[in-house]
């Protein structure tokens, strides 16, 4: 029975060290543009068991604006920018801190073409962004209006079950589903969509995840005790 207990007590502890571990990591990623917090939920199996199931919170982030050109957010939350690895393999994100690259082509931070692959002309004077996705310039010179591409953005059924992969990108899943092209992104230019990380309760969730983690340790260590005492009783 003190053996059972004390498996119990180390698997419970052992449960909320990976709870603890999905908070420290969203609060290290409080600043990553765009970034998804992960939820930790505890439950009790059949057999009274405790256990976790790691979720990821898709609501959008708060909008901040910059006023840069380039910087690009998402209103629907379901909704992602399409961008093109260098193996040319599809990835995903919210992470809408764009620029140029030397040949002038709109790329993630990372150097990853937005898209298809979307070139600005090296006389344009102003780079303007439709919330439906429509990339055009103004000419320096007449100040001439000329539509040069079109963003590629994608939804999907179940964001949650997107990926996380480096670089700030998401993959697909069969828990995602296929994504869709989006007709109606409702972009935003001159902004970027903050994390959807809460301080305040991730510090909560910290300290209630603790308590749970120190408690199970003392259990493990009491029933160690009473173990060892049973033994050299029965010596």
């Amino acid at each position: 029975m003190l053996i059972g207990m004390i498996q119990s007590a180390a698997n419970n502890g052992l449960v909320h060290y990976n709870a603890l571990n999905s908070v420290v990591k969203n609060m290290a990623n409080y600043t990553t543009t765009g970034y998804k917090a992960e939820r930790f939920d505890l439950y009790l199996d059949g057999a009274n068991a405790l256990k976790g199931s790691l979720q990821t919170d898709t609501t959008a982030g708060m909008q901040e604006l910059t006023q840069n050109e380039f910087d690009l957010a998402l209103k629907n939350p379901n909704a992602y920018f399409m961008v093109t690895r260098p193996d040319g393999s599809q990835a995903y994100t919210k992470d809408g801190r764009f620029r140029l690259n030397r040949d002038r082509i709109l790329v993630t931070q990372e150097g990853d073409i937005v898209g298809q692959g979307i070139q600005i002309p090296q006389d344009f004077g102003k780079l303007m962004v439709s919330p439906t996705g429509e990339v055009s310039i103004k000419k320096k010179e007449d100040g001439y209006k000329k539509v040069i591409g079109q963003l590629s953005v994608a939804r999907f059924d179940n964001p949650a079950g997107l990926v996380k992969t480096s670089r700030n990108q998401l993959l697909p899943s069969e828990e995602s589903g296929t994504p869709t092209l989006e007709e109606k992104p409702q972009i935003m230019q001159g902004a970027l969509e903050r994390s959807n990380v809460d301080l305040y309760d991730e510090v909560h969730n910290s300290m209630r995840i603790n308590a749970g983690v120190i408690t199970n340790m003392r259990l493990v260590k009491l029933m160690d005790e009473l173990l060892n005492q049973a033994i050299r009783i029965r010596q």
